[in-house]
């Protein structure tokens, strides 16, 4: 038997791909020179995919997503990368799939009702922080501490390499709640929302 060939998208995804490559090639292809000398992207182009559809199309459509599955994704990644500009894609792909996920599998409705709409809209750009300078990326060794205060978590640390960092309206933080010994650190680690609030300070790294 001949091998048969594997369609992994639908019509409906390749509608999709058209509509992101359009707006790609037209709205975000051209500025990016432009945004690479001025070392950030326009905020207004989240925005713009939001107005699109492009943003959050995984999540319920109550929350403003459109409650598609994940090749819906994979092509709304394919088709940012072919900007040819690392810095777009990858702060979409931050936006929409590592940072603003971790209120929508875990957040309470709460949460998710007063943030999640208007990270689909793009008028609030996601970013997540777990980097910390001197222990990298891993998790288990994270120094960061959030702190109870009433109904509140204060956040006490430094983080670095974040995508998104310096524009980003709500964060999600990789913070240790509580102290323990080495066998319990990795219970000791929880992710965290933070708005942007006094106390906090972002820095291009040098």
């Amino acid at each position: 038997m001949g091998r048969q060939a594997v369609k992994p998208f639908n019509e409906q995804h390749e509608m999709f791909r058209a509509t992101v490559r359009a707006f790609v090639e037209k709205e975000v292809a051209p500025h990016v020179e432009a945004w690479e000398q001025a070392g950030r992207i326009d905020k207004a182009i989240f925005r713009r995919m939001g107005e699109l559809g492009l943003l959050g199309v995984e999540y319920d459509e109550k929350y403003g997503g459109a409650g598609a599955d994940l090749r819906t994704t994979a092509v709304l990644h394919e088709e940012c990368a072919r900007s040819r500009s690392g810095s777009f894609a990858m702060a979409v792909g931050v936006h929409t799939d590592m940072a603003s996920p971790h209120l929508y599998w875990t957040g309470s409705e709460a949460l998710k009702e007063r943030y999640l709409p208007a990270i689909c809209r793009g008028e609030r750009l996601t970013a997540i922080a777990v980097t910390e300078p001197g222990g990298g990326s891993d998790v288990a060794a994270i120094r960061t501490r959030a702190v109870r205060d009433g109904d509140q978590y204060v956040l006490n640390g430094s983080k670095m390499f974040i995508t998104n960092g310096a524009q980003a309206d709500l964060y999600f933080v990789a913070a240790r709640v509580e102290q323990g010994d080495a066998s319990h650190r990795h219970r000791a680690t929880a992710t965290c929302a933070s708005t942007r609030s006094s106390g906090s300070r972002a820095t291009r790294a040098s």
